[in-house]
């Protein structure tokens, strides 16, 4: 299969894969491996040409999560059939997970010969990792200013609970959105002779064998690196949350021995039998203000302890409660835009 070189000022052959017409030579089989619904990355020959679907992100300081962006795309011998689709969740322009820019400043910069829709392919791949590196910096900037926020008095741990597990969701959906084509390339790159049948020019090889060597060694290091960092704050946040459980426990037990004594005091009254200063006036005020002094102690005492912000920070608020019972009136609004 003879592979088309491009001069450096050509632009990257990327044209738009529309699978709805057929003059691009489209069979079934490339129909069915691009419906085929899910997150994950696949890598396929189909018909003697290469198929590959990703899964990119982009992760901005001004986004709640990241914007997650399926890229398919499909080799032939003289360029790239690809269409990028944005998750539908995702309010306002957001960048696209590929970007033309970069790809064009990539393809400029390859030596000459090395201009070929197999090469254009394995940088689009490469532009996806790049872009996977990124959202995991993201993640670990804010999984650390979480850990800083642990730090501070009387962090709001029901707060920072859920923003933990968000951000170990997403590790989850960039390790699915590209890892998995690991076994593929390999497998094409070993056992299958992409070059002698004419799948991919020697170029495009040995730059599926760079990326192979990121998807086996670079992207893995990066994931453990940044799951570490998760499961760190994870245990961090669960100390926290211990400590501060004991220290409820301790205001419960302060308030306990504070209406102990008051209690026993009127049970002991309550019986119908006779017992001392029953028939006084003042036996019914002392018990009360034995039960104020009583009171007011425990009071100093928990604020000297400070268990009063511990309480307040591990309960839910009325919103949390209602929200939870699905009965907020505007959820909707009130929740942050994606």
């Amino acid at each position: 299969m003879p592979w088309k070189t491009y001069p450096a000022d050509s632009r990257p052959p990327l044209r738009p894969l529309h699978m709805d017409q057929r003059d691009h030579g489209h069979c079934d089989a490339v129909a069915t491996f691009f419906d085929h619904p899910g997150s994950r990355a696949r890598f396929k020959e189909i018909d003697g040409a290469l198929c590959i679907r990703l899964v990119g992100a982009t992760f901005g300081p001004g986004d709640t999560a990241p914007v997650r962006e399926v890229i398919e795309a499909r080799l032939t011998t003289d360029g790239v059939l690809m269409r990028r689709t944005q998750s539908t969740d995702v309010a306002g322009d957001h960048p696209s997970a590929i970007s033309d820019a970069e790809i064009a400043r990539q393809w400029r910069d390859l030596p000459d010969g090395q201009r070929d829709a197999s090469v254009l392919l394995t940088l689009i791949v490469n532009t996806v990792i790049d872009t996977q590196h990124d959202v995991l910096d993201e993640i670990r900037s804010r999984v650390d200013r979480l850990d800083e926020a642990l730090l501070a008095p009387n962090p709001p741990l029901n707060e920072i609970l859920p923003q933990i597990q968000q951000l170990g969701s997403y590790l989850g959906a960039v390790r699915d959105g590209i890892l998995p084509l690991r076994p593929q390339v390999r497998e094409l790159l070993e056992l299958r002779e992409p070059v002698e049948r004419g799948l991919i020019s020697a170029a495009g090889a040995r730059w599926l064998v760079n990326i192979a060597r990121d998807l086996s060694e670079e992207v893995p290091s990066s994931l453990t690196v940044v799951e570490k960092r998760v499961a760190t704050t994870m245990g961090n946040l669960h100390g926290e949350r211990s400590e501060s459980t004991n220290r409820i426990v301790a205001l419960l037990t302060v308030i306990t021995a504070a209406f102990f004594v008051p209690t026993l005091f009127t049970g002991l009254y309550g019986m119908n039998v006779p017992l001392p200063g029953q028939e006084r006036h003042f036996g019914f005020w002392l018990v009360i203000a034995l039960t104020g002094v009583l009171l007011m102690l425990a009071a100093v005492m928990i604020t000297k302890m400070g268990l009063w912000g511990t309480f307040r920070r591990l309960m839910p608020t009325p919103k949390d409660v209602l929200k939870t019972l699905d009965l907020w009136p505007d959820r909707g609004k009130d929740e942050p835009k994606r």
